[in-house]
């Protein structure tokens, strides 16, 4: 089990549990923070994962390799790591 599918499985623990006992009031303000942390990280592992730039091609002009992040679209070069825009790990391995 990958930490995507631990934190899936912990959400879907909790959203178990909380139904069963019909949490309202504070608790279901409680049940609120819990559900958004755990999208959260999720979210979090997702922008972590590389994920290979879209629409690459040599420029150039530039020298380098340039692309889109698959996330959020915004161009990237070959020396980036992270999307400056979004933090989305960038993969360039089989692209150069």
């Amino acid at each position: 089990m990958n930490a995507l599918e631990a934190l899936k499985c912990m959400r879907d623990t909790h959203n178990d549990i909380l139904e069963r006992k019909n949490l309202t009031g504070g608790f279901g303000n409680w049940y609120i923070i819990v559900k958004n942390a755990l999208l959260s990280h999720e979210e979090l592992i997702k922008r972590y994962t590389p994920y290979k730039p879209s629409d690459t091609h040599f420029d150039d002009f530039h020298g380098k390799w340039i692309g889109r992040c698959r996330y959020c679209s915004n161009f990237v070069l070959e020396t980036m790591k992270f999307c400056p825009s979004c933090g989305q790990k960038l993969d360039w391995s089989d692209i150069k």
